[in-house]
């Protein structure tokens, strides 16, 4: 008993370090773009400001949890996508499935928007040339797949994000993240957690 309490302890420990790292660092650049907008457009710098405020209000809320409906993370995926579109007008496209805005299960917090940002930061894009981002739900598996783009990016992949999902995942549950890197396309899926699975 006092064994099963201990590893108890550990993994809350471990999950909750883990936690941590999801540091919401895109908040800065989109104080300065929101300074921005409020001289050149103030109405959609409130539009702006409005799913900015959800983001942020979401990952307070959420950050001492460890799972989180699947429709409460679309929700707040589509203020982070808003956010990323005022920003990289043009360059960046996406399409979510709308059967995952009925999905019954969960998913760790923020894991959806981390696997985007990451897309975003991996991958050269620009009006011309735009950065195509699907999610989309088959089999119990939420899957982020975005096209790889022939512009470079400057920003090196450190891995430490994939790396925080894959060692969530592994804490909570059964299954494995399924990452595919393809020549054309890079995707990784995510296992939906149902209750009773835990």
């Amino acid at each position: 008993m006092a064994l099963m309490k201990e590893k108890e302890i550990a993994l809350q420990s471990q999950l909750n370090s883990l936690k941590l790292q999801i540091n919401p660092h895109f908040m800065f650049n989109n104080f300065n773009n929101l300074l921005e907008l409020i001289e050149e457009d103030t109405k959609l710098a409130g539009k702006f400001l409005s799913n900015l405020s959800k983001v942020y209000r979401y990952i307070i809320t959420n950050l001492d949890r460890n799972l989180i409906p699947v429709r409460d993370e679309i929700k707040f995926l589509e203020s982070y996508l808003y956010l990323m579109q005022v920003r990289h007008v043009g360059g960046v496209v996406t399409n979510i499935s709308l059967e995952l805005k009925e999905c019954k299960g969960y998913l760790p917090p923020a894991v959806l928007q981390l696997l985007v940002e990451n897309a975003i930061k991996h991958n050269g894009f620009s009006m011309e040339n735009p950065l195509f981002i699907d999610i989309t739900l088959s089999d119990d598996y939420i899957t982020v797949r975005n096209l790889k783009s022939s512009l470079l990016s400057k920003m090196e992949s450190t891995g430490l994000g994939h790396k925080n999902i894959i060692e969530r995942y592994s804490l909570l549950f059964d299954k494995k993240v399924k990452i595919e890197n393809a020549e054309n396309f890079y995707s990784v899926s995510l296992p939906i957690i149902k209750k009773q699975s835990l």
